[in-house]
């Protein structure tokens, strides 16, 4: 937890000086549009709400509804607005944190008022300069760069605005911000450099390029639906035309229904009140009036996640944002810009999850309910392992009569490396099925972290933490370094990893003492290196294979070092095959065992031999 958090703290210091760098050298260029305060107000709240737990503390947006916009970069009134709510809340232990503004002139006037610790009148003007803080012992008791005002006043002040702040010692701080009103008809960065769209059959990789024919759409009415006849309906939520339009593009190649709107009360009012059913939302996360995360609620108050999936689609990638986004209700969230495959791919996962879900609705024996699991679990696992020269990959699942949770996946990423996730979900049947699919959600997700298994865990558990209810998640994951012989194991309360030495005729057992994911949302993920030799055998598997029984008999590590002893000079597939069926023999179960077995076989081979990957 020391290391993550000054890991957060650098980071944030990192960013302040970048920006700072970029305000004192002129380099932040505005993209001004009209902007919607009290939604900016409502996402930052949504995103602060980690900072109050162990506070009494309530935050309040007084903005009223329909309250006129400003004319300012949407990026940046939210960082001015971040930097000082999160200010007020870090300095408030109890009360409250409260936002208001109102209109003056061609201009608006914004407070964030907090009943916290205060500030010495001979301090308000050096708590705005540059690494400073109202006295040592504030920033010793509560952290902080003393760069975030001052990087705050010349975000405003670029914006032709201004700010103060008006405190008393003990009786909290208010901060008042003006910003320039947004005056109808008033000319914007996105009007002086408009984005056309061709009405065409043949669809786009890209609609950036200027072209003939322009569509242009009205506000607050429904778009185009294209191919009303596709077997699912896609509604889409966004405010931004291009953005639109770029969905209808992809969507329409896998012959997918696809309504639009530009605004979240629209999109309520067309579920609630017109009787739309959609089989699945895309949903942009910063709109005027209505933000994707209220959006996000208000629907959950009607569908549970398997009814109505929801996708959240934003520029905001931070891994707050994706939180605030999963707390919300979403199934899934894809920061733009996205690749079209990888947009396709999690939309055809959220179907079939839906598909699968309504199939088994339908369905009155428990045979046929099992049968809806396993099309789910075989959904979500990998019909190919990656080719990585120097290893021979093997991997096989033969499910359990009941549906298990076994799930396994890979991160292929180059000719010297690949990842592998190996995970058990409590439970079976459909329940199981359905959390494999959020932790194969939460998994892809983490690829950028794909040779940092610990941090990779890490963030999958801070992701999945409270969505399994009575089930829980056991988990793997192992980074192989082929080029360097070196493999790095990290777990979260699962089997152990095991490696069989042929040269040495030994096994070593590999197992950091992690968590089970989805419980504690600060738990790490621990990890251990471990330098590799030819001839290495790495098997990883779950439980299912060393609690497989003949009456009270298990077959435990003694029995399994045997077997992988005696089998030592099979190749990878031959020894998982003959494990499977000498595991049926010798329980005398050939098939519908009480578990699933699952087993990832990784050998590494010599120099001069090539490598292969095989999956059942």
């Amino acid at each position: 937890n020391l290391i993550l958090a000054s890991g957060r703290r650098l980071m944030n210091l990192i960013n302040d000086i970048l920006d700072f760098s970029r305000l004192k050298n002129k380099d932040i260029v505005l993209q001004k549009k009209p902007v919607d305060l009290r939604q900016i107000t409502e996402v930052v709240f949504a995103i602060s709400t980690p900072l109050i737990h162990g506070k009494s503390l309530e935050l309040r947006n007084e903005i009223p509804e329909n309250f006129p916009f400003v004319l300012g970069d949407e990026n940046r009134v939210q960082q001015i607005m971040q930097n000082l709510i999160g200010n007020a809340i870090k300095f408030t232990e109890q009360g409250s944190v409260t936002v208001a503004a109102v209109e003056k002139e061609n201009m608006i006037e914004v407070s964030v008022a907090d009943t916290g610790i205060g500030i010495p009148e001979n301090k308000f003007e050096d708590i705005f300069k540059s690494f400073e803080q109202a006295d040592g012992s504030i920033s010793r008791e509560f952290g902080g760069t003393g760069l975030g005002l001052s990087i705050t006043r010349n975000l405003v002040q670029l914006h032709g605005g201004a700010i103060w702040v008006e405190s008393e010692p003990g009786k909290g701080a208010t901060f008042t911000f003006t910003l320039p009103l947004y005056m109808s008809g008033e000319e914007t960065d996105d009007d002086r450099t408009p984005i056309h769209i061709k009405k065409s059959s043949s669809y786009p990789e890209s609609v950036s390029e200027p072209v003939a024919n322009e569509v242009r759409v009205e506000h607050n009415r429904t778009e185009k639906v294209q191919n009303p006849n596709g077997e699912f309906t896609i509604l889409v939520v966004d405010d931004e035309e291009v953005n639109r339009q770029v969905l209808h593009n992809y969507l329409s190649l896998k012959n997918f229904s696809v309504i639009s709107v530009n605004n979240g009360i629209e999109a309520v009012d067309m579920v609630r009140n017109q009787g739309l059913v959609p089989d699945l939302v895309l949903l942009d996360v910063m709109m005027p009036k209505m933000s994707g995360y209220e959006v996000c609620r208000i629907l959950r108050e009607d569908f549970e996640l398997y009814e109505l999936p929801i996708l959240m689609l934003t520029a905001k990638g931070r891994i707050e944002d994706l939180v605030a986004g999963l707390e919300g209700g979403a199934n899934d969230y894809l920061p733009k810009p996205f690749d079209k495959q990888e947009l396709l791919t999690r939309v055809d996962t959220l179907l079939n999850l839906k598909k699968a879900v309504e199939h088994h609705d339908e369905l009155q024996a428990i045979q046929q309910e099992l049968s809806v699991a396993r099309r789910i679990q075989e959904s979500i696992l990998p019909q190919e392992i990656p080719g990585v020269p120097g290893l021979d990959v093997y991997a096989r699942y033969l499910p359990m009569e009941a549906v298990g949770g076994d799930y396994y996946d890979f991160h292929e990423l180059n000719d010297n490396a690949l990842g592998i996730l190996m995970a058990d979900v409590s439970g079976h049947g459909i329940p199981a099925a359905i959390i494999g699919a959020m932790v194969k959600i939460a998994f892809s997700s983490e690829k950028n972290n794909a040779d940092h298994p610990e941090k990779l865990l890490t963030n999958m558990n801070q992701t999945l933490c409270g969505k399994f209810e009575q089930h829980f998640v056991t988990a793997c994951y192992s980074y192989f370094d082929v080029k360097n012989l070196r493999l790095f194991h990290s777990d979260a309360g699962h089997t152990p990893l095991f490696i069989w030495r042929k040269k040495e005729q030994q096994l070593i057992e590999v197992k950091p003492k992690g968590m089970i994911l989805g419980f504690l949302p600060n738990a790490v993920c621990p990890m251990e290196s471990v330098k590799l030799q030819h001839g290495d055998r790495i098997l990883i598997y779950t439980d299912g294979i060393t609690e497989c029984r003949k009456e009270e008999e298990f077959f435990e590590d003694k029995e399994f070092l045997n077997f992988i002893q005696q089998n030592q000079d099979l190749n990878a597939q031959n020894f998982v095959d003959r494990l499977f069926d000498y595991l049926g023999n010798w329980s005398n179960k050939t098939k519908n065992f009480e578990d699933d077995l699952t087993m990832v076989v990784v050998d590494i081979l010599s120099s001069t031999s090539t490598g292969k990957a095989r999956t059942d």
